[in-house]
């Protein structure tokens, strides 16, 4: 995905990150393909990713993500093909961590949040615990940078949240409920929700 420049869209998040005043971020994505928006980011910057929980990954080459591997948590059904890309990508990197989702079959339709959001944060939080990074003061806002729209919510560590695969409003039941925006040892988590303008899929960032 690319913005109406045809600049990559990891170069759009490092403005949007420039502009915050944030160095690194936990970062969350998923989705079937194309929606890999998380992908050049977390291989060709790796040092602005605090951490990276991928919600039902797709097939992907683990080789480039080696570096990030004890950073990276997989979260996934244990039913249907779509298991496959989270058994493999945690098979390959023996340091990553995963969550699975018993007794759940993720579709391209899903709505994961919907229907295991309380268990997802759940896992979300004791993964992001173990990875505390600085927290960066930012007020509830909206606004554009680089083609990207976003929404500010909260305060506290930057958690930058990536397209599912229906719309941003998918993340919106754990932001409203703060079930992953209350954490003992990093504190509250910043809200927001962005797209990019040329963009069929969303990108939301806490």
């Amino acid at each position: 995905m690319r913005t109406a420049a045809a600049r990559p869209i990891e170069d759009c998040l490092l403005d949007l990150f420039r502009h915050l005043g944030i160095e690194r971020a936990h970062i969350v994505a998923g989705g079937p393909p194309p929606l890999k928006d998380w992908q050049n980011l977390a291989t060709l910057h790796p040092e602005r990713v605090a951490s990276l929980t991928l919600i039902s990954p797709p097939n992907v080459d683990s080789a480039p993500l080696a570096g990030l591997a004890s950073r990276m948590l997989a979260v996934a059904g244990d039913q249907g093909q779509h298991a496959r890309g989270a058994a493999e990508l945690t098979a390959s990197l023996s340091s990553a961590s995963a969550h699975i989702l018993r007794g759940y079959e993720c579709h391209p339709w899903s709505d994961i949040l919907a229907d295991r959001g309380v268990e997802i944060g759940t896992a979300m939080l004791d993964f992001l615990d173990r990875h505390p990074i600085r927290a960066v003061a930012l007020t509830e806002s909206e606004g554009e940078v680089a083609g990207i729209t976003y929404r500010i919510r909260g305060t506290g560590a930057p958690l930058v949240l990536l397209p599912l695969s229906l719309a941003p409003s998918q993340w919106d039941p754990l932001i409203a409920t703060r079930s992953i925006a209350r954490s003992p040892s990093a504190g509250r988590f910043s809200a927001s929700s962005a797209c990019s303008k040329s963009a069929a899929a969303p990108i939301t960032s806490l």
